[in-house]
């Protein structure tokens, strides 16, 4: 995120669409995002046998592909609470509102996961152990499912009405702007620890 970010920041800042700046990326995210957790939760044949540098590559590949396309939809999708009113206090609502669904979104797996695990035959057996890779898988597709259709309704349901002009910046002033950013470079030793 620390280098996708404001790189996504910047091509939106370049996209003038009639959808507008924002609802672009978040509908190109969702095919990616729906496609690349199916990936990532399929249990491959010969994957769990592989050696272990193949199994890492793996992970970090798709990891990493799946976070690109997460960006791609969550940076234009936190961007829409400040373009779709010009009155402070319902944008503030609106943001406020929509971090809300999204830490409750962040708990819906753990919560869906075990009623998932009913769906596969001989499933349920992470009520008293593990998850079987299957169980993991349809809770991924389940998740991952429910959860882009409900993050379409960000671009189905809000229109960017307030006007946004971009300032022009370079990648070099954008980095050179995060390195002298005392909150972001604290906002990123809390994620890496």
């Amino acid at each position: 995120s620390a280098f996708i970010d404001p790189l996504i920041g910047q091509l939106i800042d370049k996209t003038n669409t009639k959808m507008g700046k924002l609802k672009p990326y978040i509908w190109a995210s969702i095919p990616p995002l729906i496609i690349l957790t199916v990936v990532i939760f399929t249990p491959w044949p010969g994957l769990n046998t592989a050696s272990p540098a193949a199994q890492y590559t793996y992970v970090i590949i798709t990891f990493f592909l799946w976070c690109v396309a997460m960006s791609l939809g969550d940076i234009p999708s936190q961007a829409m609470g400040s373009v779709i009113t010009t009155i402070e206090s319902e944008r503030t609502n609106a943001i406020s509102l929509g971090n809300t669904f999204k830490t409750v979104g962040l708990v819906f797996p753990a919560a869906i996961m075990p009623l998932c695990s009913l769906m596969v035959p001989d499933g349920a057996k992470g009520f008293g152990g593990n998850f079987s890779e299957m169980e993991y898988l349809v809770g991924g597709i389940v998740t991952v499912v429910l959860g882009c259709g409900l993050f379409a309704l960000t671009a189905i349901n809000n229109q960017e009405k307030v006007p946004y002009h971009a300032e022009k910046i370079t990648v070099k002033q954008m980095f050179k702007g995060m390195k002298e950013n005392k909150y972001l470079l604290i906002a990123f030793l809390t994620y890496i620890i």
